[in-house]
């Protein structure tokens, strides 16, 4: 198989470029629920090899995605000054590789999550901590409207949307997830100016080069929201490896935003983005398992919804 696809995207480069390329160092990565990503190494008659990364769309993916509108997203971003990989190519009709597909740039470095777990890792903590902070800042600098995303957004567009996925993977609705849903309908936060989300900002989501530097991958779920929704999110994953956890506590995190960005951070509106998340994250567990042929990975995510029962319950809980 990974012969077929290195012969398959040599192809493919040889027509982008228009000359002869050869690919090699051909290797999937871990990761990616919506596409598969492979690494790899592209070379031309100059002989310098060119370091490559390959997202494919999956025959039955987790999420509905367009790798067309990502690379788009990323080729204004890239062109803007944000740190993401270089977009290269996209083909969605007639693809060689079978499904869609994009070719960008391989930056340099590893995942931020896997990088802090080193035993030796001598990091410069609050360094990275302040460069998370200005990342996720920069990217909400972006105003929405100059983008080719939804035009529809807001809390109520995103809920019904994971409530689509939630009943389309599991008809017979949790009692707790459906409580989640009314509630979240009930606490709806005031409208705001869409900025871009990128809805998955997270440590493993974060490559980091030998220098310190870092780039933000993994843009499938960008959407125009409430800059709030990403503060919740990334505060959701929170481990000694992690941007919360490892690099902030939860508080710190927050207040280091404010102080950069000047947007205070109201309590309620980050709440509703807290049980939201839970709720999202609940929702693409139960689309993964609803798939066919689950993947083992899925397999075990899957069971992380007990866990996800108890973060909601005890989020509802709480005194208003």
């Amino acid at each position: 198989m990974t012969q077929d696809l290195g012969a398959d995207l040599a192809g493919v480069l040889s027509e982008h470029l228009g000359r002869p390329v050869t690919v090699s160092g051909l290797k999937r990565l871990a990761g990616g629920s919506s596409h598969e990503t492979w690494g790899f190494d592209a070379m031309d008659a100059s002989l310098e090899e060119i370091p490559l990364v390959l997202r494919r769309e999956f025959h039955s993916g987790m999420l509905d995605t367009d790798v067309a509108a990502e690379f788009i997203l990323l080729r204004t971003l890239f062109d803007a000054g944000v740190p993401v990989p270089e977009p290269w190519l996209f083909v969605t009709t007639d693809s060689a590789l079978g499904t869609p597909f994009m070719v960008m740039e391989r930056a340099a470095g590893t995942d931020l999550r896997k990088d802090l777990a080193r035993p030796d890792c001598d990091r410069d903590l609050l360094a990275l901590a302040t460069q998370a902070v200005e990342v996720i800042a920069r990217i909400h600098a972006v105003p929405a409207t100059t983008l080719n995303l939804d035009a529809q957004w807001g809390p109520a567009h995103e809920i019904g949307r994971w409530t689509a996925v939630i009943e389309a993977a599991k008809p017979d609705l949790d009692p707790l997830l459906a409580t989640a849903l009314t509630w979240l309908g009930c606490h709806l936060p005031p409208a705001v100016a869409a900025v871009l989300v990128h809805a998955d900002f997270k440590a493993n989501n974060l490559l980091i080069s030998p220098e310190g530097r870092l780039t933000v991958i993994d843009w499938e779920l960008a959407h125009p929201g409430d800059p709030v929704e990403d503060l919740a999110w990334t505060m959701l994953w929170r481990t000694q490896w992690d941007v919360v956890g490892g690099l902030h506590t939860a508080e710190g995190y927050v207040a280091a935003y404010t102080s950069l960005t000047g947007r205070q951070v109201n309590s309620e509106v980050l709440r509703f983005w807290r049980v939201f998340s839970l709720v999202k994250l609940w929702a693409m567990f139960l689309q993964g398992m609803a798939t066919e042929n689950v993947r083992p990975q899925l397999r075990m995510l899957g069971r992380a919804t007990v866990w996800l029962a108890d973060q909601v319950a005890t989020e509802l809980l709480e005194d208003p």
